[in-house]
């Protein structure tokens, strides 16, 4: 499987929940046949939310860090700056 930035992230989610039957589906033709992938190109994905929201306390002060905040479900992330 390959994906470029979401397309990426979500490759990498397929990769990661292979076996998981919560997620294999009830819908389609192919019911019998396993999603799992043998390999994913993460091409310019995201990977380290935290390491990618580190910023400045300039940069933290002009975007703030709700967006990784949100999407890891824990606001104990916003506002930090690992570069000040």
């Amino acid at each position: 499987m390959w994906g470029a930035s979401a397309g990426a992230y979500l490759g990498s989610l397929v990769a990661l929940s292979s076996g998981d039957s919560a997620v294999e589906g009830a819908v389609g033709g192919n019911l019998s046949e396993s999603s799992a992938v043998q390999a994913v190109v993460h091409w310019f994905g995201q990977v380290d939310l935290a390491a990618s929201a580190a910023r400045t306390s300039l940069e933290a002060r002009l975007l703030p860090f709700h967006f990784e905040a949100d999407f890891l479900g824990d606001r104990s992330f916003e506002g930090l700056s690992l570069l000040s």
